[in-house]
């Protein structure tokens, strides 16, 4: 298996499963925390640029030279949309508790007899 299969294999693994031993919290500071940074910001959108550009540029007859550079082009896809799926999906937690709330609401204002 090369690097490259072997990191894409990685992530596609829950970051919950990477990282047991952090709380949802913990990975959601850490994940706003690095796509807040501009250098990381900076260097994932270069290297997004340049692998893209490299597999554009190769010749179809070598196939395994754009097999590699497609591989490496979407790890860098995988890694930020990884982080950004932690913001996402604390986001979704958020809303759905925000609804439950609401319609916990709705419910005891139901039940209450009118006078």
């Amino acid at each position: 298996m090369t690097f490259f299969k072997y990191m894409l294999a990685y992530f596609e693994k829950p970051a919950a499963i990477i990282y047991p031993n952090l709380s949802d919290d913990e990975r959601l500071r850490m994940a706003e925390s690095l796509l807040k940074n501009p250098l990381l910001t900076a260097i994932l959108a270069e290297m997004k640029r340049q692998s893209f550009e490299t597999w554009v540029s190769t010749i179809d007859a070598d196939k395994e030279g754009r097999e590699r550079l497609w591989l490496s082009h979407r790890l860098i896809l995988k890694f930020e949309n990884e982080l950004k799926f932690i913001l996402e999906k604390a986001a979704y937690e958020d809303k759905i508790k925000e609804l439950q709330i609401a319609a916990d609401a709705m419910t005891a204002a139901e039940a209450e007899p009118i006078d």
